[in-house]
């Protein structure tokens, strides 16, 4: 927009920038998946080592049936604590994508906004060239 004057000039949204929160989000993305998996691991791995534990405690004593179960709801207990770890990883990941598409709806709405404004102003423009014309042309007719 060559025509108009520096102070109307618009510059359009960066492609850099939804480059980077696409980035952004990929990469926030990866960290939950792999903090899920994490979790999951250490999950499985809390539950087994428990299992092996209560096992080795049965075979030793059976007399010990309450630390069998304090054993057993621990894990639970443990259980528990991680698939809700695991659920606010998720819901994280979904607030993420949320703010994507909420950030993506915002971009369009500013690319409407600045593509009318550019609009309003080369209608200006037109109008403002139209009226230099009739002036010059009534200086010229002056002059004649």
């Amino acid at each position: 927009a060559a025509w108009c004057p520096r102070e109307h000039r618009v510059t359009m949204p960066d492609d850099d920038q939804e480059a980077r929160a696409s980035s952004l989000v990929a990469r926030e993305n990866t960290k939950l998946r792999n903090r899920v998996m994490e979790l999951e691991a250490q999950q499985a791995e809390t539950i087994q080592t428990f299992r092996e534990k209560l096992q080795e405690r049965t075979a030793v004593d059976a007399e010990q049936s309450s630390a069998t179960r304090d054993v057993i709801a621990a894990a639970e207990n443990r259980a528990d604590e991680l698939r809700q770890k695991l659920d606010e990883a998720l819901q994280a990941k979904q607030e993420l994508e949320t703010q994507r598409s909420e950030r993506g709806d915002a971009v369009a709405q500013e690319l409407r906004r600045v593509e009318e404004r550019e609009r309003a102003t080369q209608r200006r423009y037109e109008r403002l060239q139209e009226r230099q014309e009739k002036q010059q042309a009534r200086w010229q007719e002056e002059k004649t």
